[in-house]
């Protein structure tokens, strides 16, 4: 009632107000999402929150939910706002939530893509990077196993194990190198543990939660030490990163370049091919 009586008393003024609508007349959700994008780049709106709904990010979530019984935060802090009740009715087992920008990055460490990993906005603003790095091949029921999604997600949760034990283990002169090149490393380790002639156990030991376990942990620390160091001891050797690492400057170390230049190495001393998620 006194709400009523408010808009009564105010009409005239509430008349005097002018709201720009606009409206989009089209059955294309990817149109609708390209148009959300424009109009919201000239607000402190993140790209990502506006991709929230997008049709491969709901899928994103109904497969992850179904399969892995985790919560997948396509907006940020959904999980947190979630009530115990809401989180039991929806079938989810995991006290930890995957959440979107780590997700993405996850998708382009698999990829190798480690020049995109920093530049999220970038990846969400661009509907053909968009679609690149969220691939429909990831969702697909008959051929992806939601667990590998697991596995690689978590080693992005627990990296500052194995980039110690880069640290202990490098040569001096190459150590400071190393700890600038934390996804260079989030991208080998993936490979190194989907190349793993025990990956298979090593799904069904870890990746059935957003657990950050000791065991997992130690089995990454021991790739480090004795898979990917080798790799790297010998890129960085490179005289064509001799002079950068002179100059200090670091920046090829988020290049696709220096990843492939790993994976060739890689394939020599250990046998890696690429595998996909």
């Amino acid at each position: 009632t006194l709400f009523r009586s408010g808009l009564k008393a105010n009409e005239k003024l509430l008349e005097d107000i002018l709201v720009l609508a606009k409206i989009v007349a089209t059955r294309s959700v990817e149109f609708v999402t390209n148009v959300t994008i424009c109009n919201n780049q000239q607000n402190p709106v993140n790209s990502w929150n506006l991709r929230a709904n997008d049709t491969i990010q709901c899928d994103c979530h109904d497969k992850v939910l179904k399969e892995g019984k985790i919560f997948y935060s396509r907006q940020e802090n959904a999980f947190q706002n979630l009530t115990p009740a809401e989180a039991e009715e929806l079938g989810v087992e995991d006290s930890r939530d995957i959440r979107i920008k780590l997700l993405a990055q996850t998708f382009l460490a698999s990829q190798g893509q480690i020049d995109k990993m920093s530049r999220l906005t970038d990846v969400f603003d661009s509907q053909k990077v968009y679609d690149e790095t969220f691939r429909r091949s990831y969702l697909n029921y008959l051929n992806a196993d939601v667990r590998r999604i697991i596995i690689a997600y978590k080693i992005g949760l627990v990296l500052n194990s194995p980039m110690q034990r880069l640290d202990e283990t490098a040569p001096k002169k190459y150590a400071y190198v190393i700890s600038r090149a934390r996804n260079l490393v989030w991208a080998l380790l993936t490979q190194a543990v989907f190349n793993d002639a025990k990956l298979a156990s090593i799904v069904d030991d870890f990746g059935g939660s957003l657990a950050k376990e000791a065991d997992f942990k130690e089995l990454l620390k021991r790739l480090a030490s004795a898979r990917l160091l080798p790799v790297l001891r010998d890129v960085l050797a490179n005289d064509s990163y001799s002079q950068r690492i002179a100059d200090e400057n670091y920046s090829f170390l988020r290049t696709r370049e220096i990843f492939q230049r790993c994976m060739n190495v890689a394939a020599d001393l250990n046998g890696w091919s690429k595998r996909p998620l």
